[in-house]
């Protein structure tokens, strides 16, 4: 420390001057100085120090101050002694080498006041929010903050100093405050630091506040997509993104130009990015519908409410499908052609899913099934169904010397064995007959001829033909295994139906009566011989019938060209 001592030598005449050696002491501000005791701390001394008339100066006194406590008062004092005359002159001064006290960090904007200098803060550009006003307490327990000032420092996050401003503008309390535009300020992070000084160039710059400036409101994506069609309960997802602080809240608002809103419902999140509402479509009327995705930034609200999509809502499902199998009835190998359409009121059809060519190369009933979906996810089912017979071999088949094309029409059962099916009761015109599977062989029983009271059965593999009036019946056994397979009764006869019922069975065939032959038919009917001959010679003869007469015709033609030409 360097400082002056001023005295007045009135004894001196003219210009001349007074030689004085000087000592320098000092000691705690308050502290009786005795220079007589030597009760005091001595500091250094100078040797014939001139001393002219009129006062002087005696300067330039460096003191080392280092070792004294800061924030204690002292009283510095230089003694002037030539041994005839004393004289003395002192300085009182205050030891600071501490920094002042940075506290109550405050940044304010029109919107929002805080406070806390741990946190981030973030601040936007809507109203009136552009002045940035800035606030700082600073304390200094020794010389006070009086002289002192205060520099806010504007760091960007890379480190590119943007603003520094010197606040000298102390109140009470120790308050130091600045207000600075940041309208130009480009989004992102920043760093306010608070540099204080108390004037004597201790300088306190630890403290600052991270704030964030965001002017721009968050990206919203879709990833529900648009125009999409909806049913049952559906999850609505938006990506929100914001590259400065993040998106706050985002909602959902879903409007129909119908019924107005229907539901305004806050999104949930797991990590800040993706915001998903789960919609019961159920509760909502079927129709097209808007949806808005309303998205803030955290704290700061720049809202974005500019994106929306269009969907629409259907839980109901598709007309019934119109399906057809032709023909409905075929020999193994070959074709059925399957034809399904159908149509919906609100989303339209989007898949018809059904087999054209379903296979034939298995015998029996099959049932194929065609469904709609609408574009909402919605279906509707219906069936039919198709017979596969077994294709014949040579002129007869199934029924023993009975040809096949006899039969018009075959009932099929053969998804079961008979004996787990166990009876059938069925209707049968003339030509019409009933397919049964039997210890995995096919068997027959149709109906050769309707009258009035009664009917001509036929039973095959190895055919058997019964007459039968209303109410008898027959049993026969179908593969000589010594048991009746196969039980049918007459019911009763309509409109050229025969009303049967045939029934499974494994009865046993008693032992004959002696002089009686053993029959694998037993019968309150009538058994008829098969008209097998008699059939297939009314055949032939219309056969050659046919032939002779197209011979006659390609004669007669001929004679009557030759003798025009001739």
């Amino acid at each position: 420390m360097n400082f002056s001592c001023n005295v007045t030598e009135e004894g001196v005449i003219g210009n001349a001057s007074l030689s004085y050696n000087v000592s320098v002491y000092y000691n705690m501000t308050g502290d009786e100085i005795n220079f007589l005791t030597g009760d005091l701390l001595y500091v250094q001394s100078y040797a014939n120090q001139s001393i002219p008339n009129n006062g002087s100066i005696f300067e330039n006194v460096t003191v080392d101050i280092s070792t004294l406590t800061d924030a204690r008062g002292y009283n510095f004092t230089c003694y002037f002694d030539n041994g005839s005359n004393q004289l003395t002159n002192s300085v009182n001064i205050t030891i600071d080498n501490t920094p002042p006290n940075v506290s109550a960090f405050v940044v304010t904007t029109a919107a929002a006041d805080y406070s806390n200098a741990t946190d981030n803060w973030n601040y936007t550009n809507n109203a009136d929010a552009n002045l940035l006003a800035i606030n700082v307490s600073v304390s200094d327990a020794t010389v006070g903050m009086s002289r002192g000032f205060v520099d806010f420092n504007f760091s960007f996050s890379n480190g590119t100093q943007r603003n520094i401003t010197r606040a000298t503008n102390y109140s009470a309390g120790g308050y130091f405050n600045y207000t600075i535009n940041i309208s130009d300020f480009p989004d992102g992070t920043y760093y306010i630091y608070a540099q204080a000084n108390d004037s004597l160039g201790n300088l306190n710059r630890t403290e600052y506040i991270t704030v964030k400036f965001d002017k721009t409101a968050p990206v919203v994506t879709f990833n529900t997509g648009a125009l999409g069609n909806f049913s049952g309960t559906v999850v609505l997802n938006i990506s929100s993104d914001d590259a400065t602080i993040g998106t706050g809240d985002a909602y959902f608002n879903i409007t129909n130009s119908t019924y107005g809103q229907h539901n305004f419902t806050k999104g949930s999140s797991i990590d800040g990015t993706n915001w998903n509402i789960s919609l019961n479509t159920v509760l909502f009327p079927d129709g097209n519908y808007t949806l808005i995705a309303y998205t803030n930034d955290t704290q700061v609200g720049n809202q974005n409410n500019s994106e929306s999509i269009n969907f629409t809502i259907d839980n109901t499902a598709p007309n019934t499908p119109s399906f057809s199998c032709t023909p409905s009835q075929v020999y193994t190998g070959q074709g059925v052609t399957c034809v399904c359409s159908g149509t919906d009121g609100a989303t339209g059809v989007n898949e018809t899913v059904f087999t054209a060519s379903p296979s034939t190369s298995n015998t029996g009933t099959f049932v194929e099934t065609c469904t709609i979906f609408d574009r909402a996810g919605n279906s509707k089912s219906t069936t039919t169904s198709y017979v596969v017979e077994q294709t014949p071999s040579g002129g007869s088949g199934g029924g023993g010397g009975t040809t096949t094309q006899f039969y018009t029409k075959t009932i099929s059962r053969l998804e079961q064995e008979f004996s787990e099916i166990k009876t059938v009761g069925q209707e049968l015109r003339e030509k019409q007959r009933v397919r049964v599977k039997i210890n995995d062989e096919t068997h027959y029983v149709g109906v050769k001829k309707v009258i009035t009271t009664s009917a001509t059965i036929e039973i095959a593999s190895d055919p058997v033909q019964i007459i039968l009036d209303i109410g008898e019946d027959a049993k026969v056994d179908i593969n000589e295994n010594n048991f009746y397979d196969i039980y049918v009764k007459l019911n009763s006869i309509t409109n050229g139906y025969a009303d049967l019922t045939i029934n499974y069975l494994h009865e046993e065939i008693p032992e004959p009566e002696e002089g009686e032959d053993a029959s694998s038919v037993d019968t309150s009917g009538e058994i008829v011989e098969p008209e097998i001959e008699e059939e297939e010679t009314s055949n032939l003869i219309w056969w050659i019938v046919g032939i002779v007469i197209v011979i006659l015709i390609i004669v007669i033609v001929f004679i009557v060209l030759k003798k025009r030409n001739g």
